[in-house]
């Protein structure tokens, strides 16, 4: 869990501050690592941490073609493992949406799209 939390710190803030330095690369190995531990995380865990599933679609904003890409399979893992259908599961993910964001959230359909 601990871990899991240090990751997603990684992501916010490199999706905060979105320079093009270094931290690309420092990007990628924390998606890659969180892409990882997910696969192998049961439903329980994943939902323990609703800031998995924001991250998530954070990183869909991503001009980056690898951490879009990467981001898109997390996405696919998260939907295979979660149940949306469950009204209780569905609540559980919109209590915890993230503070701001730079781009209104509108839905996931446009991050896929895009």
């Amino acid at each position: 869990g601990e871990s899991l939390y240090c990751i997603l710190y990684c992501i916010h803030r490199h999706l905060k501050s979105r320079d093009a330095s270094g931290s690309r690369a420092v990007m990628y190995e924390a998606l890659s690592t969180l892409h990882s531990v997910a696969s192998i995380a049961d439903t329980n865990t994943i939902l323990s941490i609703p800031q998995l599933w924001w991250s998530v679609l954070a990183c869909l904003q991503s001009d980056c073609e690898a951490e879009y890409w990467l981001s898109l399979d997390l996405l696919a893992m998260l939907l295979q493992q979660l149940d949306f259908d469950n009204s209780a599961l569905t609540s559980k993910m919109q209590s915890k949406p993230p503070g701001e964001w730079v781009v209104p959230f509108s839905g996931i359909q446009s991050l896929v799209l895009k």
